[in-house]
């Protein structure tokens, strides 16, 4: 178990899946939420990884990890804190836990991020924005990055964020071309014909082509 001044952070049990399910289909919209079974199949697999954030003894919140496997990052697919609980500085504990947990694989952790110049909610995905920014995250720059639509309606405009020791968070063109496929080959099940997956690649060529 890991303590800190405020939470317990541990590895999530078969008992912890139905709080962590209540807040996560609480905490995040149904076009960026998995189907409960592909989340449980994930971790019951190996593929992901839940750590749940507990406060005298009160569920406090929950990270998901997903490990990327062929390129350096792992993505922290979900991080949400209990209603009752947040504005207390437990995300940015359970953030920092995650990072930990990354740099002792000698990997980054990588960050999908609601885009705040677009949607209805500019001040909440700002918010989140500063978050990140607060706890090191730093935008990947030169790609439009799209999060599909997980429940077949519309797809979601995100930035990427990356927490790296050295804040060298620019990559290469064919950098980012391998971890946009990894992110939509394992967390999304798409091809490269797939519509969402073209647009982020022309950003990708546009970027660089003026450049």
């Amino acid at each position: 178990m890991y303590e800190l001044t405020h939470l317990n952070i541990r590895k999530g049990e078969a008992f912890d899946y139905p709080a962590c399910l209540d807040l996560y289909h609480e905490a995040f919209p149904s076009n960026e939420r998995h189907p409960d079974e592909v989340i449980l199949q994930r971790i019951k697999s190996g593929e992901s990884f839940l750590y749940v954030a507990e406060t005298k003894n009160q569920f406090a919140g929950f990270a998901l990890l997903h490990d990327l496997t062929v390129v350096p990052f792992i993505l922290l697919d979900y991080l949400a804190v209990h209603k009752d609980l947040r504005c207390q500085g437990y995300g940015s504990e359970l953030l920092r836990f995650v990072r930990e947990k990354c740099r002792k694989a000698d990997t980054s952790l990588l960050v999908e991020a609601e885009d705040p110049d677009f949607g209805d909610n500019r001040d909440e995905r700002l918010r989140r924005i500063h978050f990140y920014q607060r706890n090191g995250g730093r935008m990947i720059p030169k790609i439009n990055y799209l999060l599909p639509p997980l429940d077949q309606t519309f797809p979601t405009e995100m930035k990427l964020m990356a927490f790296k020791n050295d804040n060298q968070v620019e990559l290469k063109k064919e950098q980012l071309f391998a971890l946009v496929t990894a992110l939509y080959k394992q967390l999304y099940k798409r091809g490269f014909e797939d519509v969402f997956f073209q647009l982020i690649l022309q950003s990708i060529n546009a970027a660089y082509d003026t450049n």
